[in-house]
């Protein structure tokens, strides 16, 4: 799970990762006692359950089962892979590390690290360009006339492509980056007679980023009639339009505390309505919304207001996003924008309170499309025909009655009809459709197993199992007690056996015990069992009586264990006629109720003897 992540440079990241500073940016906390509360970001909860323990950097919740350590939470919390959890942590926390690799993916792995330093020169080469140099004046002069703010320009790191056929291709150069390695970040392109130049001349800039903040590629608008109108870094190991959604990287934290997203087109889109304080916005690149641009959002919300361009394109775009989006799993509204003007320049010549009252105005999806298909003047059946899907994937029965009722009246139609519509389209073949409730339960549960419920101890042996653990992971120095006592003593409870297994390793290397860096080394049912151990309250005044009290018990229930073992073996053996074996059992039994220690030989020729 790791793949080449040294286990050094993760409890570097650990160490330097305050989790309770981190959990805090998504969920309200409360200090209770030496641990904080809160309600669990991954299951509805109305009283807190969702507990986080500064001390041993882990959280758990005791709703729903789900914990772990920094790296889980941000996981769970961003829909993010381990290395991709690992990469966001430690930039967060200044902790320089190679781009995580897969065993057989060194090389790929190489080449996107070095794309991603090349495109971050260029970035700061046409930042400086735009914020500094005489020659990017004119572009300054058109961002001001677009009411663009300087935080604007800083946040969104906009830049200017110089004129010349060469400049970006000389000054990496200069940073040692060679002319193929520059043709691959599709910074500069090579003619057929072997001319290279740069992409982008005179020409505004727009870095696109990931959504984790890291320049994939950038997109060049021209100032004057050149064409065309906007060009981008054409598609490679790092940067593919498909998945990118414009100023993510930015809005992700407040789309999640507006619990929507509004969808826009391009990036002057994006950029004005952030700077007027919807930084809940996000840009398709220009295109239409793609199935994995929606899969990546819903990993914030499932909720999205579209607000395209008010021109026959933008429509058809909006139309098919609204379907797009609803299948991954959204609640889609459609805000529609007067005047054939765009986000930017409505805000510009209306204001902001304007577009807001747009926005808040959105009309949902049922209802835009069938106004859309009766301005178009579609025959009743294939605007039925058109919404049909989109009625059959809900799962609410209100919000199904609700969608029937305003269908029927919009169609002229009795709900009757449409019920009938509906059950015949439900039984056609056809590919999968969308399960809202299943997709956004997803989104939000990434890495949580629903089949797998941690079942406490219920009975004495596992309760005395989960009691000792405990001891041990708050006072590993029992370990030499436990191990001479219970000698190669094997946990009945399998997760049990696993987490001791890794406490004993800790313990041979001579190291102090640190839980948490165990989670990777265990399966996810594991995980949880550790979780709970560390997050369970433990109050024992005399820790030590209470594990020679423990070890006590286990030995009894081992031995009444053997004794069952035993007599079921006798009784066998006096049925078949075994005399050898029935004298066996018996000196084996003998031996138990003597003192409780039988002898070795006669116990291993005993099956399950322990």
């Amino acid at each position: 799970m790791e793949g080449k992540i040294s286990t050094e440079i993760l409890e570097t990241i650990r160490q330097q990762t305050d989790i309770v500073n981190l959990i805090g940016k998504y969920v309200s906390l409360e200090k209770k006692g030496h641990n904080y509360t809160g309600l669990c970001p991954f299951h509805q909860e109305k009283k807190p359950s969702f507990t986080v323990s500064q001390e041993k950097q882990v959280f758990y919740c005791f709703g729903c089962g789900t914990g772990g350590d920094i790296y889980k939470f941000l996981m769970l919390a961003e829909n993010l892979t381990f290395p991709e959890a690992v990469q966001n942590l430690a930039t967060q926390a200044g902790v320089r590390i190679p781009v995580p690799a897969y065993p057989g993916n060194e090389e790929q792995t190489r080449k996107k690290e070095r794309l991603w330093n090349i495109i971050e020169l260029a970035k700061n080469f046409y930042h400086y360009f735009l914020t500094e140099r005489p020659e990017a004046q004119p572009t300054r002069d058109y961002l001001a006339k677009r009411g663009l703010s300087a935080a604007a320009l800083r946040n969104f790191q906009l830049g200017y492509a110089p004129a010349g056929w060469a400049n970006l291709l000389d000054y990496l150069k200069q940073q040692n980056c060679l002319t193929g390695e520059v043709i691959n970040a599709g910074l500069v392109i090579s003619s057929e007679q072997g001319k290279v130049y740069d992409r982008f001349r005179n020409r505004l800039i727009f870095p696109i980023h990931d959504f984790l903040g890291r320049v994939v590629g950038f997109g060049g608008r021209v100032l004057d009639d050149s064409r065309p109108k906007y060009l981008n870094t054409p598609e490679s190991i790092i940067f593919n339009k498909r998945n990118i959604l414009y100023g993510l990287n930015l809005a992700r934290s407040s789309i999640k505390e507006q619990g929507f997203a509004l969808i826009v087109e391009g990036y002057l889109d994006a950029i004005t309505a952030h700077q007027f304080g919807l930084v809940n916005t996000v840009a398709t690149l220009g295109t239409s919304l793609t199935g994995e641009q929606a899969r990546l959002l819903t990993r914030y919300t499932r909720e999205a207001v579209i607000a395209y361009d008010a021109d026959l394109a933008g429509e058809v775009a909006a139309l098919r996003g609204v379907d797009i989006l609803h299948a991954s799993g959204c609640l889609v509204r459609v805000a529609t924008i007067p005047e054939g003007k765009d986000p930017d320049e409505y805000i510009r010549s209306r204001g902001i309170n304007a577009f807001k009252e747009l926005v808040a105005g959105a009309l949902p999806l049922l209802e835009y499309k069938l106004i859309k298909a009766k301005q178009k003047k579609d025959t009743t059946k294939v605007i039925l025909q058109q919404v049909l899907p989109n009625l059959a994937s809900y799962k609410d029965a209100v919000e199904l009655e609700e969608g029937i009722r305003k269908v029927a009246t919009y169609l002229n139609l009795s709900q009757e009809v449409i019920k009938s519509e509906i059950k015949q389209f439900k039984t056609q073949p056809r590919k999968i459709r969308p399960d809202s409730d299943k997709n956004v339960n997803n989104s939000y549960n990434r890495n949580i197993n629903p089949h797998i419920n941690l079942i406490l101890p219920v009975n004495r042996q596992t309760r005395a199992e989960f009691e000792l653990l405990q001891l041990l992971l708050v006072e590993p120095s029992f370990l030499a007690i436990v191990q001479e006592e219970l000698n190669e003593y094997t946990f009945k409870e399998t997760n049990f056996e696993k987490i001791y297994r890794c406490l004993k390793q800790t313990y041979i290397k001579g190291t102090h015990p640190n839980p948490v860096s165990w989670l990777y080394q265990l399966d996810e049912e594991a995980q949880r069992v550790l979780n709970r151990l560390l997050m369970e309250r433990i109050a024992i005044d005399k820790p030590e009586l209470r594990i020679t009290a423990l070890i006590k018990a286990i030995k009894e229930i081992n031995l009444q264990e053997q004794q069952t073992h035993l007599l079921q073996e006798l009784a066998e053996a006096e049925k078949t006629g075994d005399k050898e074996k029935v004298a066996l059992m018996l000196a084996a039994l003998k031996q138990i109720f003597k003192d409780g220690k039988p002898d070795k030989k006669l116990k291993s020729l005993t099956r399950g003897g322990k």
